[in-house]
C-alpha cells in the first residue's frame, strides 16, 4: 500500500451550511453527494458520491433510462437542460425513466471512476431519535452499526422487513444494520443514538 494512500474516496464529509436532511443532496464544491444521516447548520456530516439513490427532478423533465443529469444547487433537484451558472453538470446518470409530472428519479451519482460497492470510514454522526418507540432505518447503501447509550431504554429491537422486529436483547450497545434494514427502540427517558458506517 502507497504510504500516501488515504481512502477509496466514494464518501466525503462535509460541513453542513444549513440543516440537511438524510438522503439529500449536498453539494461540496463540484461534487453531488447524498447525505447519509440528518445533520444540523455548522455540524460535520459524511455524504456518499458513489452509488444509485432516488432525488427530486423537476417536474416538468421527461427523462430517458440513461440520460445524464444536471443538478440544479438552487432548487435542490434534477433537470435536463438550460442550466444556470454554479449547476452541477454530468453530475449523475438516471438508471430509470421518470416522465413529465414525476417529482424523482433513481439516479447512478457519478463523481468520478470510484467503484460501485466500495464503503470507507466516515465520521460517526448523530441520530436523533423520536417519539418511542422510535425506529431508524438503514436508507444508505452500505452496512452500519447503530450505537444505542444511555437514556431509559427499555427495549431494542430489530427488523430486515420493516414488519417483524425481533428483540436483541439488549437495552444500550450495537446494532448492524445492513441497507435496508431497521433497528426500533423503546425508551422513556431518550438515548444517545449514533450512526457508524462499515
Amino acid at each position: 500500500m502507497a504510504r500516501n494512500y488515504i481512502n477509496d474516496g466514494a464518501f466525503i464529509n462535509f460541513t453542513a451550511a444549513a440543516d440537511i436532511a438524510s438522503g439529500q443532496g449536498v453539494v461540496v464544491g463540484s461534487v453531488l453527494g447524498v447525505a447519509l444521516e440528518s445533520v444540523k447548520t455548522g455540524a460535520v456530516g459524511g455524504a456518499a458520491i458513489f452509488g444509485a439513490f432516488e432525488l427530486p427532478k423537476l417536474a416538468g423533465a421527461d427523462i430517458a433510462q440513461g440520460d445524464p443529469l444536471i443538478w440544479d444547487v438552487d432548487a435542490g433537484e434534477f433537470i435536463v437542460a438550460s442550466p444556470d451558472a454554479g449547476d452541477l453538470l454530468n453530475c449523475a446518470i438516471a438508471i430509470d425513466a421518470a416522465g413529465t409530472g414525476t417529482t424523482t428519479v433513481r439516479a447512478r451519482l457519478s463523481p468520478g471512476s470510484a467503484p460501485f460497492d466500495i464503503n470507507i470510514a466516515v465520521v460517526p454522526s448523530v441520530i436523533t431519535p423520536g417519539a418511542s418507540p422510535y425506529t431508524y432505518a438503514n436508507a444508505s447503501g452500505f452496512d452500519a452499526d447503530v450505537l444505542v447509550a444511555g437514556g431509559t431504554v427499555s427495549a431494542i429491537a430489530f427488523s430486515r422487513d420493516g414488519a417483524t422486529f425481533y428483540p436483541v436483547g439488549i437495552t444500550a450497545g450495537s446494532v448492524h444494520l445492513s441497507p435496508g434494514d431497521k433497528v426500533k427502540v423503546t425508551y422513556s427517558v431518550v438515548p444517545t443514538m449514533t450512526l457508524v458506517p462499515r
